[in-house]
């Protein structure tokens, strides 16, 4: 589900992603919103989400699923933060839906060859023509290494992922 929604009467929009899991392989990890808000005088809670390593895996399907760069920048910022749960990645890997065809079993090292396929063909282009509007101009540069060489660590571990090892 997708919600669109538009900053008062500016021309700013932006995109509310909401996808529905079966069940979740961690247990969830509680986090606050303070850092968000606080901006607005509003009292922070917390609340509970997916456990990190597995919104990771999550990303990395979605990686493949999609055309999108964002996903690559995505795993690109989490990367560095958590390792990513290969079980969920097995799971999601059973049934890929890339481009939204029919969903189609693959094992990850075959998906890994096909993110690696995406990652060969990312230019410094697609990146500001993608992410310019969101991401500041000033972190623009050099993002094209940054995303290949995180990516990249990703890749040769989901082609180390041993089968049935669950």
């Amino acid at each position: 589900v997708f919600i669109e929604c538009k900053v008062n009467d500016s021309e700013k929009i932006f995109k509310i992603e909401i996808n529905v899991v079966e069940e979740f392989n961690l247990p969830t990890e509680s986090r606050t919103t303070a850092p968000m808000a606080t901006k607005y005088d509003l009292r922070p809670s917390i609340i509970p989400t997916m456990a990190m390593a597995e919104n990771f895996s999550h990303k990395i399907a979605a990686a493949i699923e999609r055309d999108q760069i964002r996903d690559l920048y995505d795993i690109s910022q989490l990367e560095p933060l958590t390792p990513f749960d290969e079980k969920t990645l097995w799971q999601r890997c059973k049934v890929l839906s890339i481009r939204q065809a029919k969903p189609k079993a693959h094992t990850p090292q075959q998906a890994a060859t096909l993110l690696k396929k995406r990652l060969e063909s990312l230019t410094q282009k697609q990146i500001e023509e993608e992410l310019g509007g969101v991401i500041p101009t000033d972190h623009l540069p050099g993002l094209e290494m940054l995303i290949k060489n995180t990516v990249h660590r990703v890749i040769q571990r989901m082609e180390t992922i041993v089968p049935n090892s669950f």
